[in-house]
């Protein structure tokens, strides 16, 4: 029997730090057992820096790390007024489907003055010293709770308690 892709869920939101409308969405392929998170920082699609859009591939113990590194990062919002409060770095199974994973890729999750910034670092390019920019999304504590139950929408979806 073959996988299907199901389509969980949509987070749109007003990015605190680059003032334009952002997009989470969260589908579950069970052809690769994986939950999949795409953010979109243009949604609206008016261009310019930081307006990129990337799609990230999380196998179940990867989905249920990220989920519990957002509660955490949540639980510390009302106390972060003082400085940044890093949660942890999950990694992914992919970022481009079709390219070989840089060691250093990963997604960052910082709790820090009532808001949480979610990057998204595909890494350098594999056998060069070149960096890729972090894709970024900062939010607060209302798309964090729904981001997190998208995804744990999509862990529950494969199996994963």
């Amino acid at each position: 029997m073959a996988g299907t892709t199901t389509f969980i869920g949509r987070i749109r939101f007003r990015d605190i730090q680059y003032k334009r409308e952002t997009e989470f969405s969260v589908r579950v392929d069970t052809t690769r057992s994986e939950v999949v998170l795409f953010l979109d920082q243009d949604a609206e699609g008016t261009g310019g820096f930081y307006s990129g859009e990337c799609t990230v591939g999380l196998d179940p113990r990867q989905t249920r790390l990220l989920i519990d590194i957002l509660q955490k990062a949540v639980s510390l919002l009302p106390e972060t007024g003082h400085g940044p409060n890093v949660a942890a770095r999950v990694p992914f199974k992919w970022s481009d489907a079709g390219a070989p994973e840089p060691d250093d890729s990963g997604i960052i999750v910082v709790a820090s003055s009532g808001k949480i910034i979610l990057g998204i670092s595909p890494g350098g390019a594999p056998g060069t010293d070149a960096a890729a920019e972090p894709y970024l999304a900062t939010f607060g504590y209302k798309v964090g709770e729904d981001l997190i139950a998208a995804l744990d929408q999509g862990a529950s979806t494969l199996g994963v308690p």
